[in-house]
């Protein structure tokens, strides 16, 4: 959620869309809930989707996405729902695929290869906005807000050495897909930016400045949109 305040920041709330959140639906059919105003109107759209929905849009598409190391969104997943919905049925979320190894993982890294404009890291996520940025054309510096941000859970490396072993064999060709997007990232980064780290160190204080600010100004944007129907942007 702390990525959308960005994207909302450089885009404009009313030329983002937010996908429907059925993760399930093929990317036809998604397609076909999404109305060619929908699509005309927005300058990004955004969401959990299966990958290729482009195919099935008369329109030309770029994407990006964050990954995130598995351990740590698994334990992120489990104490966003501890806290938040305790009675949320996990048990019946659960879903798999045959475990056909590196087949499955050579399926899942091409994409990010050739068909994605650019991926991040939610663990380098600053680095991350920057390579959005270059790769997007953003004018804007890529402030944000964090969000959902849970500062009562325990951190990944409190967690039992047998707690951390069990989701990392439940999570073996993610934890694989990581490694690989890791050392591209690296990579990335080294070959297209130079002199970064001061860069960011300068973005990481005007972040802070932005973040005291935002706030208030979001408070004021919403009451207005809610109180003035020509404010009012799609739901997001």
């Amino acid at each position: 959620m702390t990525l959308t305040t960005t994207l909302k920041w450089i885009y404009g709330p009313a030329s983002c869309y937010r996908l429907p959140s059925d993760r399930t639906l093929h990317p036809k059919q998604l397609a076909e809930q999404l109305s060619q105003q929908q699509i005309q109107q927005s300058d990004l759209v955004y969401g959990h989707a299966l990958f290729g929905l482009h195919r099935h849009l008369d329109c030309s598409c770029r994407y990006f996405t964050m990954l995130r190391d598995p351990v740590r969104r698994v334990a992120s997943h489990y104490f966003y729902h501890k806290e938040r919905y305790p009675n949320s049925p996990l048990s019946s979320n659960r879903a798999g695929l045959p475990s056909n190894g590196d087949s499955l993982l050579l399926r899942s890294t091409k994409p990010l290869r050739n068909d994605f404009a650019a991926f991040g890291l939610t663990e380098r996520f600053d680095e991350s906005l920057f390579l959005f940025r270059n790769r997007l054309d953003w004018r804007s510096l890529p402030f944000y807000v964090r969000r959902k941000v849970n500062s009562k859970r325990p951190a990944v490396e409190e967690l039992p050495a047998d707690t951390v072993e069990a989701v990392q064999q439940q999570n073996l060709l993610d934890t694989d897909l990581y490694r690989f997007a890791k050392k591209h990232f690296e990579r990335t980064i080294n070959a297209e930016f130079s002199g970064l780290n001061p860069t960011l160190s300068r973005f990481r204080r005007w972040n802070r400045l932005a973040q005291s600010v935002a706030p208030p100004l979001l408070w004021l944007y919403r009451t207005g949109r809610s109180l003035l129907p020509g404010l009012r942007t799609p739901e997001h």
